[in-house]
This record gives structure tokens, C-alpha cells and sequence, in this order.
């Protein structure tokens, strides 16, 4: 995860197959806000051109007076005012990491999440840290150390909390709900969903309650990623009989509908469902995607009509303005669908092709 001038937060998808619970996400979340309340980024900036030109004017010294001498006296002065610029860095990030830890947790425990996550989610990078490195970097040389003290000043913090301990919204509907979008997570950023139909079915056959519902829904993603989408049908129509309503399992079950030959009836049933969850974006782009996949001008201009309010609103989506695109080809608006692929280059990060497209 990481913060960002302008108050931006971003995070990988990483984060959610490394968190255990939705307390976790939301630490590492508190602690990126931290760093942008704190105006860390700015102040950083600040703190090296304050100290670049003293180093420089430092270095130019001793390069100067070493001039004259015999030995390796020059190139000592550039390696010693690097190093100073480097760990001043290191310094200043260290301070920042620590301040964010401080104000995140209260942040978090403000919010209505367990305070005790932050502790366990460095207690858990810290071990992936080890596992992922033959060597271990020592801690002044880290931006990001993740020590015991860092964990234990965590920990305090979660004692002195407790004193006045806020209200937890961390709920078993809510962490269920975590568990879903983790697998969901997982499927949709593996590259060999094939592999995960056998891990998750793997799974199953030890899993306790609390986990079936996430498992087999990872399998019915893994499923319906990997071209089976008839057993992708299976497993998803035994989630939706204790959960008939939950959109959820009701889109992919739409998908694999269609994709096992009743288009006819997926639209249908994303037709209906649209009607009702008129805001749900998720929602309204498979409904789209299925339009489109009729082939249809007049569902072309229907995908457009159900469109045009996510495109005012998530316009700089590039899965948004690609389905968009597509159903402005079909509707015969090649104007529009230009521009709307100019769209989908500008926001993956190809500029020309946007300009050549417009």
C-alpha cells in the first residue's frame, strides 16, 4: 500500500491476500491516511532540498581540498555525501512510518475496527518479509522496518485504547463478506485459474463452516475463469440457496448462464436484477457486458442508456469506458466509441494511441 501527493491512497491487490480479516486491510488502510494527514510526503520534500545543498556544498569541499592529495580521497567525499543524503531519507521515513503507526491505530480504532489488527498484520509481514529473503536487511537500513519494537509499541497502543475502547463494527457478516471478495481476489488475479479449481476442491473436503461459503465460491470463480462454466453453475446455485438475494453469487451465475448457452435467460435475470439495484456498478456493467454480447444495435443503445451514469461518474475506469466503447460500436455511435477508447489508452497509460484514436 501507499500514499501519494494529493491525498491518494492506493493499495494492491497483495494486501488482500496477505490480510487475514477486514480489520487488517483497514490498519494498513488507517496507516496510509495517517501519512497523508501528516503531510509526511510533503515534509519529506521539504527536508531534502533543506539539506541537499549543505551536503553538496560539503562534498565540493572535500573533493576540492582532496584535490592535491594522493589517495582515493575524491571519490571518499561523493560516497560520504551520499550516504549522508541516504540515511537522512532513511531517517525522516523511519519518523514518519512510527507517526503513522501511532495515529493510524486510533484512526482505526475510531472507525469501529479491532485495534489489536495492526499489531498482527507487521507481525505477519514481518515473517513474509524473512521468508522472501535469503538475507536479512538491517533495520537502519530499512524504510519500512518491521521489528518486535514497532509490533510491541503497537501493542501498547492497543492497551491504552482499551481504557475507552470505541464500538467494533467487526461483525461475522462483515468478516464473511471479507472472505468472499479475498477469494474473489485470488481467482481473478491468478493466471492459472485451471490450477485453483483442484486447490480449492482440495480445500473443501477439510474446511470448517466458517469457511465452505468462501471456498466454494473461489471454486465457482476458478470454474467459470477456466471454461467450465456448467460446474461453475453448480456450485454457485448451492451458495444462492441460503443467500437467494446476494448479488454476489447472482452476477457470476449470470455470466456462467450464458456462457453454458442460455444467453437468453442470463439476460433476463441481469434484466431484472438491474431494475432493482439500479446503483450497483458492478451490477450494471455485467448487464452491459451482456447486452453486448448479443450483438444487437438496439442492445447496444440499451447498454449505452444503462452506461451513461457510471461512465459520468467512474470515468476514469478503463474497464467502464472499454464496455461503453463497445456498446457505442454497436449502436452504430463510432464517434463516440473512439473516444471512449481513447479513454481506456489514456487511463492504461498509452498516451498516443489516445491521441490517435481522438
Amino acid at each position: 500500500a501507499f500514499a501519494a501527493l494529493g491525498g491518494y491512497v492506493g493499495i494492491n491487490v497483495g494486501l488482500m491476500h496477505t490480510a487475514e480479516s477486514e480489520s487488517e486491510v483497514a490498519a494498513v488502510l488507517a496507516h496510509e491516511v495517517a501519512h497523508v494527514t501528516q503531510r509526511h510526503l510533503v515534509r519529506a520534500y521539504e527536508s531534502m532540498q533543506k539539506a541537499t545543498l549543505p551536503i553538496a556544498l560539503a562534498m565540493l569541499g572535500a573533493i576540492l581540498a582532496s584535490r592535491n592529495s594522493s589517495g582515493d580521497g575524491t571519490e571518499a567525499a561523493v560516497i560520504g555525501g551520499m550516504g549522508l543524503l541516504q540515511q537522512q531519507a532513511i531517517n525522516f521515513t523511519r519518523h514518519n512510518e512510527y507517526e503513522a503507526d501511532r495515529i493510524g491505530i486510533f484512526t482505526l480504532a475510531k472507525a469501529g475496527f479491532d485495534p489489536e489488527a495492526m499489531a498482527g498484520f507487521f507481525a505477519r509481514m514481518g515473517r513474509a518479509t524473512r521468508s522472501n529473503s535469503s538475507v536479512e536487511v538491517p533495520e537502519f537500513l530499512r524504510t519500512h522496518p518491521v521489528t518486535a519494537s514497532r509490533i510491541t509499541e503497537a501493542k501498547n497502543r492497543v492497551e491504552a485504547i482499551r481504557r475507552n475502547p470505541p464500538a467494533v463494527s467487526e461483525t461475522a457478516a462483515n468478516e464473511a463478506r471479507f472472505r468472499l471478495m479475498r477469494e474473489r481476489a485470488h481467482v481473478l488475479t491468478s493466471t492459472e485459474p485451471a490450477k485453483l479449481v483442484d486447490t480449492y476442491r482440495r480445500e473443501l473436503r477439510n474446511a470448517d463452516a466458517a469457511r465452505t461459503a468462501s471456498l466454494r465460491y473461489g471454486l465457482a470463480l476458478a470454474l467459470l475463469r477456466s471454461g467450465q462454466a456448467n460446474a461453475a453453475l453448480g456450485e454457485l446455485d448451492v451458495l444462492l440457496k441460503d443467500a437467494p438475494n446476494d448479488l454476489a453469487f447472482q452476477i457470476p451465475r449470470a455470466e456462467a448462464q450464458r456462457l453454458a448457452g442460455d444467453a437468453a435467460g442470463a439476460l433476463a435475470r441481469l434484466d431484472a436484477l438491474a431494475d432493482v439495484a439500479i446503483a450497483h456498478r458492478a451490477l450494471q456493467l455485467a448487464y452491459a457486458d451482456a447486452l453486448n454480447a448479443t450483438g444487437k444495435k438496439a442492445n447496444g443503445q440499451k447498454a449505452m442508456a444503462v452506461l451513461r451514469p457510471i461512465v459520468a461518474k467512474y470515468g476514469a475506469d478503463p474497464t467502464t469506458q472499454a464496455t461503453f466503447a463497445r456498446a457505442c460500436e454497436l449502436a452504430g455511435e463510432d464517434a463516440r466509441a473512439l473516444e471512449a477508447h481513447a479513454e481506456v489508452a489514456l487511463y492504461t497509460g498509452r498516451p498516443y494511441d489516445a491521441m490517435e484514436q481522438l
